[in-house]
């Protein structure tokens, strides 16, 4: 893979994606993005934006870079498709894990069938008695 794809899935995390979908419906500063990401601290808030800029994906959309400038998305077209697709491949990704446990559910179901006593069957992350 490329080094530039790269960066891009890296930077790509939870905070990263609200910022950028903040940033799509609007360019917004620093200040104006803090109190809409619940909980999440300025400097944390500065530091995605600066990783952001980094790689490309934001920009100062005041180029002089004035004190509270607002951010806007370098390229909102493909920024959007590619969220649409981080969407819509976790969706599918959402619907395979729910398929498995339907289909843990039925195994289990047909082995309290055959009289398996379930008070025996431990989580995996139980504490040992």
């Amino acid at each position: 893979m490329d080094s530039r794809t790269s960066q891009l899935l890296r930077a790509l995390d939870p905070l990263a994606v609200d910022l950028l979908l903040f940033l799509l419906e609007e360019e917004l500063s620093e200040k104006a993005l803090v109190p809409k990401l619940d909980g999440v601290r300025q400097p944390t808030v500065h530091k995605k934006l600066a990783r952001l800029a980094e790689v490309g994906l934001i920009h100062p959309a005041d180029q002089t870079r004035a004190r509270g400038f607002p951010w806007a998305v370098t390229a909102p077209k493909e920024t959007a498709d590619l969220l649409v697709g981080l969407l819509a491949l976790s969706d599918k990704l959402d619907e395979t894990d729910r398929r498995q446990r339907e289909r843990d559910r039925d195994r289990l179901g047909k082995a309290v069938g055959r009289g398996v006593d379930l008070r025996l069957v431990k989580p995996s992350n139980a504490p040992s008695p």
